[in-house]
């Protein structure tokens, strides 16, 4: 959408009078932009020639100008050099009449001298605006190198950025014409950038090769999207290079991830600098270090797979007798990332996960066991839509090994991990549980807990963790670990979080007194995060998992940036601080959906995804096909704001239609209480009594709702009775414990409802108290932070003049017509376009019918 705003104001500024130059990287869509500047301005009556610049006619004097159709060089050729080129500037002045002309030079820093002038010239003589493209700067070691010539005159600088993740989405489902997977589309960002035009080669060019295919609806990559036709568009990027620049992108493309210091005694430090100035590579700053990142990223592919053999052995014996560094090419060190920085976040991640692979497969070959197994297996689930040859031959070979009662235990849990990953196989993974606790090890009980554990999450199956067998004392402590998990996991979904609490705690207390216990369990994290949530301290805890969220971003720990990111998006949403929880699932999306653990973080994360849409007007997204997500969980996880019938319940809220949203909420609630998963069952309630609050509703539930031990169901149950019994001093206070709880969406929301009750029973002293609270509650919290609109239809709010034009826009008119029928100019109609989509949160003119059909 930002190239589409690019363009107007190119346009804008050109009938000024203003000269504008569009810096873009190879790729970056300037050429396309610039097309699409002059054709809107030939359609509003201008006069606009084109001409582009070749690395060829730098020593042809005239030749773009000639080949543009501008000049007759041949006819002006037999004058004096002077009066040839006073003759070329006559003849362009005449074709671009003063007042209503432009001419567009793409990348004129390969024009030739003599074309370049006479350009200038003609431009000062008949005050026509110039409109030029540049890469940010020439490759080092090259020739060409000039000044901006439009430097200190009247001038706008446009710099293309790369796409956002989201922009990039949008702009191959309209290439492709269908959705892409997200473990493909995430590959892509990395590998192009952001860059649009590398994405749409790199997509042409998998396509036509069989590597990009539609698979059940959505496009998927293969393993390897590296073909020969982008092995020809990357040697056009490097092919005016000089040798030790060359060497030098070959080395770091190699190595994956350095950091500048070690980069420092690969190559002289004033190489780096250049190649840095000339945006072959990027520094992406770390807490305490910087990360080197070859730029665009497809040069990293193409050293990779484009090996010249005795070169690449050159460079190889020359790194040998360099000093080793003291840690792994990561070192310990966490990325600080910035939102610019978000396709080289995305890269390193993908890079953290190939260097995982590769050093899990070395520690297997060198030493199998079934600990390095484990090892492997889980990294190359990381990476992979299905199961490869690779891993099944090593689960093949690792089932011949003898092993520790622990090694077996971990390894029955990483296959049971990897079926559910996979393919959201319930049934595979409980057999390979089942037939390992059958051993009569030590760890039989810890087995059997984990079979109970996933029964519980992915099937509403109690009996299992209530029939949970207890260990024997002096069992490891792994054991007592698992057991007490599966408790703590039962007594939540059951509405008992204090007992909870405890579990988790005695389980806390442990392992940290064991040595060797086991790592972080993510499934166990989250539930941990609910618990303290529910409990009462619902902003701390959110503050503490959005620092967990953000150290495993930093950490490029895709596994928990998934895993975190899915709790984090859940608890804002249940906060109404949607902004932050759509930072959270855009930075969470980005890293693509790959074989990750727990497997519910993905249906957790899309249900988060499709509240967010329906609470912003985008009814397309809102209604998503259920059958998107695997079949073991349309029942939905037994957990507040995960059951994908949360989406659905919002969907309609969003759309209006309270009462049926609070019919589909309290019929989930009744579903959810008859499996004795209490805790979803209350949410459900209360969402039901959000959406249409009436005294049969509260009747029929509270009895329910009151059985839930959990501070914070029982602060929203209270919250509920207030407003439906029309208690606006209970409101009040309410509103003042939700405010000293950081809870402000809540507490903004107990005000506005106070003071409406007291506006309508006559009430104007105490309506006049309550509306200064919520006026000073307000001024004092960030702007758009905390939406108080909770079980209410949400719209954004068009002005009437964007209003009237939306809805031509909608019914198929284009800018033009839009503009005669409304007696405007086209670009003040492109510019409401510009803002209304802004507003509305869309991509294009097609999706105003969903915002129209959500809020009729």
């Amino acid at each position: 959408m930002h190239r589409n705003h690019h363009a107007n104001v190119i346009c804008e500024d050109v009938q000024r009078g203003k000269h504008v130059e569009v810096v873009g990287a190879p790729g970056s869509g300037k050429t396309t932009l610039l097309q699409r500047a002059q054709s809107s301005l030939q359609q509003d009556g201008w006069v606009v020639y084109s001409v582009q610049g070749q690395p060829s006619f730098i020593n042809h004097p005239l030749a773009a100008l000639t080949v543009a159709g501008l000049v007759n060089a041949a006819e002006l050729r037999p004058q004096p050099v002077a009066a040839l080129l006073a003759a070329a500037v006559g003849d362009l002045c005449a074709k671009l009449p003063h007042g209503r002309s432009a001419l567009f030079v793409d990348d004129w820093q390969e024009l030739d001298d003599a074309s370049w002038g006479v350009i200038q010239a003609a431009a000062r003589r008949n005050a026509v605006p110039l409109v030029c493209s540049r890469l940010p700067a020439d490759p080092p070691g090259s020739s060409t190198s000039r000044l901006s010539p439009l430097a200190g005159s009247k001038m706008r600088e446009v710099r293309l950025r790369p796409l956002t993740f989201a922009e990039l989405e949008q702009t191959l489902k309209q290439h492709l014409n269908g959705a892409i997977a997200p473990n493909t589309l995430s590959r892509i960002y990395a590998k192009t950038g952001g860059s649009p035009g590398l994405a749409l080669a790199l997509v042409d060019a998998a396509t036509q090769v069989d590597k990009l295919r539609v698979i059940e609806n959505e496009w998927r990559g293969a393993a390897d999207l590296w073909n020969d036709s982008l092995a020809a568009l990357a040697r056009r990027l490097i092919d005016r290079l000089d040798g030790e620049y060359r060497d030098a992108l070959e080395v770091f493309s190699l190595l994956g991830a350095v950091s500048v210091s070690r980069a420092s005694e690969l190559v002289d430090l004033g190489l780096l600098e250049r190649l840095e100035d000339h945006g072959f590579i990027q520094i992406v700053p770390v807490d305490g270090d910087n990360i080197v990142s070859v730029e665009p990223p497809l040069l990293a592919e193409y050293f990779r797979h484009e090996a010249n053999h005795v070169r690449r052995f050159r460079l190889t014996k020359a790194l040998e007798g360099l000093p080793q560094p003291s840690q792994g090419a990561w070192g310990s060190t966490a990325l600080e990332v910035e939102s610019e920085h978000s396709a080289q976040l995305v890269r390193l991640a993908h890079e953290r996960i190939r260097a995982e692979q590769f050093a899990a497969g070395q520690a297997w070959r060198a030493a199998p066991s079934l600990r390095t197994a484990a090892r492997a297996v889980r990294a190359l689930t990381l990476g992979i839509d299905r199961f490869t040859e690779e891993v099944a031959a090593i689960v093949a070979e690792a089932q011949q090994l003898t092993a520790t009662d622990e090694e077996a235990f971990d390894w029955a849990c990483t296959l049971a991990d990897v079926h559910i990953a996979r393919d959201a196989d319930l049934s595979g993974a409980m057999t390979v549980l089942a037939t390992a606790a059958a051993s009569g090890s030590e760890y039989a009980p810890a087995l059997e807990a984990r079979a109970a554990q996933l029964a519980l999450v992915y099937s509403g199956d109690q009996a299992r963790a209530r029939s949970c067998p207890r260990p024997p004392s002096d069992a490891p402590p792994r054991v007592h670990a698992e057991i007490l998990a599966t408790q703590g996991m039962l007594a939540l979904v059951e509405g008992n979080v204090g007992a909870c609490t405890v579990l988790f705690e005695e389980r806390r207390e442990l392992l940290d007194s064991s040595s060797g216990a086991g790592g972080v369990d993510a499934t166990v994290e989250i539930f941990e995060g609910y618990a303290a949530y529910l409990s009462g301290d619902a902003a701390n805890t959110i503050l503490r998992c959005l620092d967990a969220f953000h150290d495993a971003v930093a950490n490029l720990d895709t596994v928990a940036v998934i895993a975190r990111g899915s709790l984090c998006a859940t608890l804002l949403l249940l906060e109404g601080r949607h902004k932050e929880a759509g930072s959270v699932i855009a930075r969470t999306h980005m890293l693509g959906a790959p074989g990750t653990l727990p497997a519910f973080t993905r249906t957790s994360l899309a249900t988060a995804a499709t509240v967010l849409a329906a609470r912003k007007g985008r009814k397309s997204l809102g209604e998503r096909p259920q059958h998107d997500q695997p079949s073991m969980q349309e029942i939905g996880v037994p957990l507040p704001g995960v059951s994908p019938q949360w989406a659905a319940v919002q969907t309609l809220i969003s759309a209006g239609k309270q009462r049926d949203a609070a019919a589909l909420a309290e019929r989930s609630g009744h579903e959810y209480w008859e499996q004795d998963s209490r805790l979803a069952a209350a949410y459900a309630y209360l969402g039901a009594l959000e959406a249409d609050p009436t005294r049969e509703r509260l009747a029929a539930t509270l009895p329910r709702l009151q059985q839930v031990t959990a501070p914070a169901v029982a602060l929203l149950v209270q919250h509920a009775v207030a407003r439906i019994s029309e208690d606006a001093p209970a409101l009040a206070d309410l509103a003042g414990v939700f405010a000293q709880q950081r809870r402000y969406s809540f507490a903004i929301s107990a005000l506005q409802l106070a003071a409406e009750i007291s506006r309508s029973s006559g009430d104007p002293a105490e309506t006049a108290v309550f509306e200064r609270k919520l006026t000073e509650l307000t001024k004092s919290l960030p702007t758009g932070q905390y939406d108080p609109r909770r079980g209410s239809k949400v719209a954004a709010e068009l002005t009437s003049r964007e209003l009237r034009i939306a809805r031509l826009a909608q019914s198929g008119l284009s800018n033009q017509q839009i503009a005669s029928d409304l007696v405007l100019s086209i670009r003040t109609v492109e510019s409401h376009i510009y803002r209304i989509m802004r507003k509305l949160d869309i991509d294009r003119r097609a999706d105003l019918a969903d915002y129209f059909a959500s809020n009729s």
